[in-house]
């Protein structure tokens, strides 16, 4: 005898949210900021805030990689690029929002890496740290002098991650 399962799934409404980092900034360098995601449900990134070390019009160019950027953070050719955003930031000590161009999709329970190639501020840890929510984890990384090189460990980037997922609820399920 084979046992077939049944089950049904509700889908609510698209729910937006956000998750936060830190603002102390202290440290800067050319190259930018790579960290690491774990998302607790598939989530879709629509939009970053960070800070940035120099007020006028420059691209941040934005890569990611499934799995973790430690060891990882001198080769690019491990890296998919997936956007690039012209910005015209005026303040330099606070969180400036930019929307991505393409949204970007990770799955549940995987760990990504986002690199964001500009001349960022960003904080010096001397561990890792984490950052997280019902949704997402978010952990430290590197920061960069140069496109993928002069690598400084230890650093949490200074943002904010938007981003919106679809709320579902599965029943429970039974032996049909």
């Amino acid at each position: 005898d084979t046992n077939y399962y049944v089950s049904s799934v509700l889908y609510g409404g698209v729910m937006s949210s956000s998750i936060t980092t830190l603002n102390a900034m202290g440290s800067q360098c050319a190259g930018g900021v790579m960290f690491d995601i774990i998302p607790k449900k598939k989530l879709i990134l629509d939009s970053i805030s960070s800070i940035f070390n120099n007020s006028g019009l420059q691209t941040v160019y934005i890569y990611t990689k499934k799995g973790s950027y430690s060891g990882f953070e001198s080769n690019s050719a491990k890296w998919k690029f997936v956007d690039s955003i012209k910005i015209n930031p005026t303040s330099l000590n606070s969180y400036v929002k930019f929307s991505l161009t393409k949204s970007l999709s990770f799955d549940k329970d995987s760990t990504y890496a986002i690199y964001l190639n500009y001349h960022s501020r960003y904080t010096t840890k001397s561990t890792s740290t984490e950052y997280s929510n019902q949704d997402i984890k978010v952990v430290s990384g590197t920061g960069l002098c140069s496109k993928f090189g002069g690598v400084n460990a230890n650093i949490l980037f200074n943002g904010q991650l938007f981003y919106h997922y679809i709320p579902e609820c599965e029943s429970e399920r039974v032996v049909y």
